[in-house]
């Protein structure tokens, strides 16, 4: 980056996410290979040099704000080229890659590997998946509906084996990563526990599409410098749970389509807590009536900047 250009981020990987998170990895005492999800991110870490702590908001003295997804065609690839993700088998002894499966993105599930020489694993593109433990090979799959995350357990019942696992898509990649979260694919979330044997012939429901987004936003009336003061206090108090640069990767709303954009009942959630009940609280201990509507000129902006592109989340 020129010395010119602005404030120089740290970029460092892995990113806040880690390279491995909860998550269960495996070990196979008869292969001698420890299983792991990897996810391979970087981040680009801004200094914020006006950061006070407030009652709501995201208080680690990052500059989110600066470290938002730019809406570049050519840096966006960028940044998802940069991105890796994979199963990966581990040899503890060597010390090196025995194999590794690439994924589209980031946030696979857990893993499980059996005497059978088998590892099991579902993956945020919403497939549950059975490779040969030693070799890395592909011997079977299913899709869920819905990303993965959650780790498989085998059990028996009257000599039968099975095979089971929660399956939902959720964390941290489904919510303030924005765009990035969407990678592997907009499955959205059902939650449920599914269980496999072999001989099974029970099937799903079958699925529903998710609805695309319709930008139906009203005309901008506010000036630039407001924008950007909604762009800032949007990365700060609600980007982390709606998703960098006002993008939803799934599991909430995505505000750019919200009719909440529209009028008053923006100002009745966001400071009212008219949706308390659902989760999302009043933010009147952190903001005021004119941050509130600073905030929803940057939404509106968002709006317009995608219903214009007409492609993309």
């Amino acid at each position: 980056m020129p010395a010119n250009s602005g404030p120089v981020p740290a970029v460092i990987v892995p990113g806040p996410g880690g390279a491995h998170g909860w998550q269960p990895m495996s070990f196979n005492p008869v292969t001698g290979l420890v299983y792991i999800p990897v996810r391979d991110a970087g981040f680009p870490y801004f200094d914020d040099p006006e950061f006070e702590r407030t009652t709501l908001g995201f208080n680690v003295g990052v500059d989110f704000n600066l470290a938002s997804m730019p809406q570049d065609p050519e840096i966006k690839k960028q940044v998802f080229d940069s991105i890796k993700a994979y199963l990966l088998a581990w040899d503890p002894v060597k010390q090196e890659a025995a194999w590794r499966v690439a994924y589209p993105g980031p946030s696979n599930g857990g893993t499980l590997t059996t005497a059978g020489n088998l590892v099991v694993q579902g993956t945020a593109g919403g497939d549950v998946i059975i490779y040969r433990a030693d070799t890395g090979e592909k011997l079977w799959s299913s899709h869920v509906q819905t990303g993965v995350l959650a780790g498989p357990v085998s059990y028996e019942v009257d000599g039968e084996q099975y095979i089971a696992m929660p399956v939902g898509w959720g964390g941290i990649y489904a919510l303030a990563p924005g765009e990035i979260g969407l990678m592997s694919g907009r499955l959205g979330n059902k939650s449920r526990v599914v269980a496999f044997k072999l001989g099974g012939e029970a099937t799903l429901p079958e699925a529903m599409e998710l609805p695309l987004l319709a930008f139906n936003p009203p005309e901008q009336t506010a000036d630039e410098q407001t924008v950007a003061q909604g762009m800032a206090l949007y990365h700060r108090h609600c980007g982390t749970c709606h998703g960098d640069a006002a993008i939803s990767a799934g599991m909430l709303p995505d505000l750019r389509a919200s009719p909440a954009i529209n009028g008053e009942l923006w100002q009745a959630i966001v400071l009212g807590g008219a949706l308390t009940d659902r989760g999302m609280v009043s933010f009147a201990d952190a903001l005021d009536d004119a941050d509130v509507e600073a905030i929803r000129a940057y939404m509106i902006a968002r709006a317009h900047e995608s219903k214009a592109a007409g492609s993309g989340p």
